[in-house]
């Protein structure tokens, strides 16, 4: 079972809303983000800007400034090579793989003025930058806050909390959970950080579960309650909620993987 910290505030569904891909990428946020967020600041890329391209659909003036220094103009050449292999050998005639061969251009396109592609990585290593190193560089303000940055966002957890006043939204993937420290530094976060409300929490099944079977990646999204006001007291939801929530990995052909079911413990 999962420690009653990760047990969401009650929030209606009919508030909650998901933006991004339809599978792994895609985040719920409450709808009030979408009338309060002014930028949308995202720790981690990969090959997938779903949720800002959605996000902007509907909020045109906002801004999107991505740091990731894994994606590159080598990054697509390799993807745009490898699809070409499968489909000249048959291998993957599917119509993701198909778009994958153009998304260099929908990339350009996406991240010119004023949208950004930072090509640094977040972190405490050499050569990295930390979050405050982050908002002292840019003037961020009432911002949406999107980290999936592989396992380093504990490197920069505690720097959050500098800057809460100006976050309105926090979605964070937190990796290796099953690890005890991990799962303390999760718990610590919360517990110190009382402005940030866990609104809404879904298990990535696309690394599994623990003995516990509980799972081994959370994405949680929270809500600054300064900015939007939540009730205050925990939900008696089921996780995932139908409707709502989408399975990050399907798995393959028959195979198809499930979403991961979540129990929470009592006080």
């Amino acid at each position: 079972m999962l420690p009653i910290e990760l047990l969401p505030y009650e929030v209606d569904n009919s508030d909650l809303f998901r933006f991004g891909s339809k599978n792994d990428g895609g985040y719920i946020i409450h709808k009030k983000t979408i009338l309060n967020t002014k930028e949308i600041l995202s720790f981690g890329l990969f090959n997938d800007w779903n949720f800002e391209k959605n996000f902007l659909k509907i909020k045109k003036e906002c801004k999107v400034i991505v740091y990731d220094h894994t994606i590159d103009i080598n990054f697509f050449k390799t993807q745009l090579r490898q699809c070409l292999i499968k489909l000249i050998l048959f291998k993957n005639l599917s119509l993701r793989n198909i778009i994958k061969l153009f998304q260099y251009f929908d990339y350009q396109s996406f991240f010119s003025f004023p949208n950004t592609h930072i090509k640094t990585r977040i972190g405490l290593a050499k050569n990295s930058l930390d979050i405050n190193q982050v908002f002292d560089l840019s003037n961020i303000n009432n911002c949406l806050l999107k980290i999936d940055i592989e396992g380093d966002e504990y490197e920069v957890l505690s720097q959050i909390t500098n800057h809460i006043d100006h976050i309105n939204t926090l979605i964070i993937e937190f990796h290796e959970i099953d690890k005890e420290n991990n799962l303390n530094l999760i718990k610590n976060f919360i517990n110190f950080n009382k402005k940030l409300k866990l609104i809404h929490i879904h298990g990535n099944n696309c690394t599994g579960v623990d003995y516990k079977k509980d799972p081994k990646t959370i994405e949680l999204t929270f809500v600054n309650s300064d900015y939007i006001p939540i009730k205050n007291y925990k939900t008696k939801k089921k996780y995932p909620i139908k409707n709502l929530d989408s399975v990050n990995c399907k798995g393959r052909l028959f195979r198809r993987k499930t979403d991961i079911k979540l129990y929470f413990e009592t006080k």
